[in-house]
């Protein structure tokens, strides 16, 4: 950290503690100043990261244009392979290159690639 931005933060800091508020900062180094404790949120995954797009990938990779895919949920709920399969579609085909529809009393997710 420069010398100007260490007065400045200290100034800050000066503030801060006059209005005796709490607060918690973190410096450009990294160092956590203040009173207050700061928690990472941690995202809790329903699935290993990526195990869905491997999935739906299997039956995407060798779609033509015009065909259509039925791809079942499996392990996997519907949300979330509609989600891998619209993902994976844009990322090898891109944007608008599919359509997909998911019926109600079936759990699968029909994907049709249109460009």
């Amino acid at each position: 950290m420069s010398d100007i931005q260490n007065v400045v933060l200290k100034k800050a800091i000066k503030f801060l503690e006059a209005l005796k508020l709490n607060y918690a900062i973190i410096d450009f180094d990294g160092n956590v100043l203040g009173n207050l404790e700061i928690k990472k949120k941690e995202k809790v995954r329903k699935y290993k990261r990526g195990l869905p797009s491997q999935y739906v990938r299997a039956y995407l990779k060798d779609l033509n244009v015009g065909e259509v895919v039925v791809v079942p949920c499996g392990q996997f709920d519907k949300p979330t392979v509609g989600q891998a399969c619209s993902s994976m579609a844009y990322n090898m085909w891109g944007k608008g290159s599919a359509k997909q529809t998911s019926r109600n009393g079936n759990n699968s997710i029909e994907v049709m690639r249109i460009e």
